[in-house]
Formats: structure tokens, C-alpha cells, sequence
């Protein structure tokens, strides 16, 4: 019973340890250092995006049947410097915007931020702004 006691304690003491900050994540240090964000006022199906190697989609959530505006995704990449930004946003089983081999820079302390936003024939655009 004992020997059960201490091996309970030191599993215990263990796991405090390793929860306080003896095994220190850098994504948790850095914060998000990408951000994509749906700031335009048309509703599409989706938005597909691939930054370095890490490819995801914003989708609708909860009972929304489409992304709209407020929608957003924000990461922690391990790439570092400049790195290939590509962009599919779909609306009506079509695609509506498309942009590939865009850069990011996504060096020592930098963020990026993309902005998805209306233009002015009614469409959407990018905004990029990286910092």
C-alpha cells in the first residue's frame, strides 16, 4: 500500500511538472503568427487555403449555411520566412476567387493577416498585411 502511495505521488508530482512548464511548447510561446480572416459582406460556400505546407477551409458553423462575414481562422506555423499563400474561395459549387503563389513572410516575430473583403464591382478581393 505503501509502495502504491509513492508511486501515485511521484506520477502526480510528474504530470504538475511537466503542466507547469517543464516541457514548454514554442507554438504557445510565438502566439498565432497567421490569421485569415472574412471581412466582406457576400456569404460563399467556402474558403480554402493553403499556407506553406498547412492547407484547411473556413466552413459554415452552427446552423449558418454559408461563411459569412466575422468567420475566421487563426494559426501557429512552424514555417519560417517567406512562404507560398494560395486562396479558393467557393460560392455555388463554383469558384468565385482565386489566388495563387501569393508570399508571406512569416519570419522571426512577423504575423500575417489576410483579409478576405469586398471590391468595389461587388466581388471580393485580398487584403495582406504582414508584420
Amino acid at each position: 500500500m505503501k509502495n502504491l502511495k509513492k508511486v501515485s505521488l511521484t506520477i502526480v508530482a510528474i504530470m504538475m511538472f511537466l503542466t507547469i512548464g517543464g516541457c514548454g511548447n514554442n507554438q504557445e510561446e510565438s502566439g498565432n503568427n497567421f490569421k485569415l480572416s472574412y471581412d466582406a459582406e457576400k456569404t460563399v460556400d467556402k474558403i480554402i487555403f493553403k499556407v506553406g505546407d498547412w492547407e484547411s477551409d473556413l466552413r459554415p458553423m452552427n446552423n449558418d449555411k454559408k461563411v459569412k462575414k466575422g468567420y475566421s481562422s487563426s494559426v501557429v506555423l512552424e514555417e519560417v520566412g517567406e512562404v507560398n499563400f494560395s486562396i479558393q474561395i467557393i460560392d455555388d459549387g463554383k469558384i468565385i476567387f482565386e489566388k495563387n503563389n501569393q508570399i508571406v513572410d512569416l519570419g522571426k516575430d512577423k504575423k500575417a493577416e489576410i483579409k478576405i473583403i469586398d471590391d468595389k464591382d461587388g466581388k471580393v478581393d485580398l487584403e495582406m498585411l504582414n508584420n
